[in-house]
């Protein structure tokens, strides 16, 4: 932006030559031809220098234009990514969350079943087991009933633990997507911001090339008219 100004400011002073140039123009004397000849021949190659002036400066400036319509187009597929990364990071959050919610209302469904069978062989206690086991027939039934009870046991625990795990993987999850959702919100508006910056700077860079092609078309006008009166 520093060199914009420069630039706006050495077109400013172009344009104060060119007005005195325009000034003087008007203020020679018709009746010494010679002396009109002269100053004509002064201001023409005043005006070619400007020429040469404002097409540098033009060139300089659509240099800097192509590099920033570059940035330009860099900045807006960044957005577009970070915009597709943060929907795709909500779309993961809500599946989670919805996840959680399901096992959740799951583990609530079973939980009396479960606490009630716990319970239950937690009152029958070691002599429990042993009135459980003393009412089946023969030993084959009866190593069946004891795996059957601590499998129960084993099952019911298991089950819950499993639970648990999965509702401690899920809110790990849910986390991290919601740290990630709000960095991927921080990176979107910076880049946003820097992509007006951007544009804004276009707008600046085309205006003064827009300027300086005015002022080429009123030197060259003013060049020819000079050398007709010469």
């Amino acid at each position: 932006m520093a060199s914009l100004f420069s630039d706006m400011r050495t077109l400013g002073a172009g344009l104060c030559l060119l007005a005195s140039i325009g000034l003087g123009a008007q203020s020679v004397a018709p009746q010494d031809p010679a002396r009109t000849s002269e100053r004509a021949g002064e201001r023409i190659r005043a005006l070619v220098r400007e020429a040469d002036i404002l097409a540098a400066q033009q060139s300089k400036l659509l240099g800097e234009l192509k590099k920033l319509e570059a940035d330009r187009q860099a900045k807006v597929a960044e957005v577009t990514r970070v915009e597709r990364d943060l929907q795709e990071t909500q779309r993961r959050l809500n599946e989670s969350r919805v996840k959680a919610d399901a096992l959740r209302k799951t583990a609530d469904a079973e939980r009396p079943e479960v606490v009630s069978r716990l319970v239950h062989l937690y009152k029958l206690g070691r002599a429990g087991y042993w009135r459980m086991l003393f009412d089946v027939d023969d030993l084959r039934s009866m190593g069946r009933a004891y795996r059957t009870a601590a499998a129960l046991t084993r099952l019911d625990r298991d089950r819950v633990q499993a639970h648990q795990r999965t509702l401690n993987a899920l809110a790990k999850e849910r986390k991290d997507l919601e740290a990630r959702a709000v960095q991927l919100a921080g990176l979107q508006e910076e880049s946003r911001r820097a992509r007006v910056a951007l544009d804004r700077s276009v707008a600046a860079h085309n205006s003064l090339i827009d300027s300086i092609d005015a002022r080429r078309d009123l030197n060259t006008q003013m060049t020819t008219d000079l050398e007709a009166a010469q």
